[in-house]
């Protein structure tokens, strides 16, 4: 320092204006972000038609300020392009997932969602309801919730076979009695369950027969009826999705 000092008298007054205009630029920037992000963000979701609105470096700029709501670390620059390049010319039915560590950037329906990056468990879920009011599922990253209702959820006897298992196949469901049976993927694509949520789901089974699935509800012929006790079923997760 002391040789730099004789060579560059100024250059602490340098340095100290440079770091100054360094920060002054970072908090214009976050400014920045905040304009271009109003009314783009909603439940932590980003619009990625907005992204596509913006210039490459504002988009850039808006898309890392969204990143640290999440305390994610930004990537570098050249990746971030990638990402704004992806997230905003994918056909609008592409699975769009951009790997960042311990988590992952997703679009599903013109939205960027930010999730903890997870594993879909590779063996068959199957656990056997006894009562309690909470059962933990960590193979899914959940718990499912048993509620006694009136005039709601599932119509249960009490000796009556509760099975938890996770999903296999595409089964028929109803929850809606004024329409037919349809196919789980049908069912979630009208509920706009993204797909990386669908197969985390638990699937709830009343003597072989499926009766609940959340998100979409209970099978119409074994919903308790106004006047009839039953169970509310509630899925809570654990790890984030």
């Amino acid at each position: 320092m002391p040789a730099i000092a004789r060579r560059f008298p100024g250059y602490r007054t340098a340095l100290a204006r440079s770091a100054r205009h360094a920060a002054e630029a970072e908090v214009l920037l976050r400014e920045l972000a905040e304009l271009d992000l109003a009314g783009a963000v909603s439940k932590n979701r980003l619009n990625c038609e907005r992204l596509g609105d913006l210039p490459a470096p504002r988009a850039k700029n808006a898309l890392r300020a969204f990143l640290r709501h999440f305390d994610v670390e930004p990537p570098s620059s050249a990746r971030l392009s990638d990402m704004v390049h992806q997230l905003t010319t994918a056909r609008r039915d592409a699975n769009v997932c951009i790997g960042l560590g311990q988590y992952s950037m997703r679009r599903f329906r013109d939205e960027l969602w930010v999730t903890p990056t997870f594993e879909t468990p590779n063996e068959p879920v199957e656990l056997l309801w006894q009562g309690e009011s909470e059962l933990p599922v960590p193979a899914l990253g959940g718990i499912l919730n048993f509620r006694r209702t009136a005039g709601e959820g599932v119509r249960i006897s009490t000796i009556a076979r509760i099975v938890i298992r996770s999903r296999a196949g595409n089964p028929a469901f109803q929850p809606d009695c004024k329409r037919p049976h349809r196919s789980l993927k049908n069912l979630f694509q009208e509920a706009q369950i993204p797909p990386w949520q669908r197969n985390r789901l638990p699937l709830i089974y009343l003597d072989g027969a499926l009766v609940a699935v959340p998100g979409l509800g209970y099978a119409c012929e074994y919903q308790a009826s106004s006047t009839q006790n039953g169970w509310s079923i509630e899925w809570h997760e654990t790890t984030p999705v």
